[in-house]
């Protein structure tokens, strides 16, 4: 009798179905879908079975429908397959989901190491910043997210900064940022716009350059004061580079030599001295490059 065949089969394929859908358990860490599925399967498995016993122990018969069992029969092959193929892409997806969790912990680690503070924005706002980042602004990560990149320029810069923004400007460039306080500070910003699965994004480091431009300005300030005592001297003093090239030369050393001031400075030294006495000054000048101080005539 060939419906005997078809209620083992179905009882076989069901049971299958109901590891299968135990074994997803493991895989997508999910629990009650997959264990109603296996019990329902299994009680369906079991239904066939004593269906089996009742045919074999004579006890019925008539009552079991063979389209019934049949139509029983494909649905349990097509859930065995089902279950079988969801197993392999759940597997892969959590495979995905592992390595884009690994990379997206190197690239915390990596810009945790980082000196600079790194943003990712998209259409103007904050979407992603690091712990260096929104401490440069005195703000926790989780408040800069969300805000809007004008909060945190100074209004000074912030034209500058939009179009450099808009335009994609991939290049370093000096800014003014604003702290949470208002307090302002200068920075050195440098972007790169890019497309991520159809979405406009734009990665943003930033370095605090307030010590730095504190210590330019300083230094310049001193070079002020040292020029405007070589400038007033009665000496005259000439200030060259190490190609040779006059940096400086006072109004008392343009006079001596016969120019302006404008007219000599930028101009190499050989333009002052004769040539017969160029090995004089080039021996004064190797002696000058060891250390030594000279004093010598022409």
């Amino acid at each position: 009798m060939y419906i005997i065949p078809i209620l083992a089969i179905s009882a076989l394929l069901q049971l299958l179905a109901a590891y299968l859908a135990l074994r997803l358990i493991r895989i997508t860490g999910g629990l009650k879908a997959w264990v109603a599925i296996a019990i329902g399967m299994a009680l369906m498995a079991l239904r066939q079975v004593l269906v089996l016993y009742q045919i074999a122990s004579g006890t019925t018969g008539a009552n079991v429908v063979p389209a019934s069992e049949v139509i029983a029969l494909v649905v349990s092959l097509v859930l065995v397959l089902a279950l079988a193929w969801i197993g392999p892409l759940f597997i892969n997806a959590t495979r995905a989901d592992r390595t884009f969790r690994e990379q997206e912990e190197r690239f915390r680690l990596l810009t945790e190491a980082a000196f600079e503070g790194i943003a990712i924005t998209e259409g103007g706002v904050f979407i992603e910043v690091t712990d260096q980042f929104a401490s440069l602004f005195g703000y926790q990560r989780r408040e800069l997210i969300g805000k809007q990149v004008t909060e945190v320029i100074a209004p000074e810069a912030l034209e500058e900064a939009l179009e450099k923004i808009r335009s994609g400007y991939d290049r370093p460039y000096d800014s003014v940022c604003l702290k949470r306080d208002g307090t302002r500070f200068q920075v050195e910003v440098c972007g790169k716009s890019y497309s991520h699965r159809d979405r406009y994004l734009r990665v943003t480091a930033i370095r605090d350059i307030s010590q730095r431009k504190q210590a330019d300005e300083e230094i310049n300030r001193l070079k002020k004061f040292n020029e405007n005592i070589i400038l007033n001297m009665f000496e005259g003093i000439l200030v060259e580079d190490r190609e040779g090239y006059f940096t400086l030369v006072n109004p008392s050393a343009a006079a001596l030599l016969g120019y302006k001031r404008e007219e000599i400075e930028g101009q190499h030294w050989t333009i002052t001295i004769p040539e017969d006495q160029y090995p004089i000054v080039e021996a004064a000048d190797q002696r000058r490059s060891a250390g030594d101080s000279d004093r010598y005539e022409l």
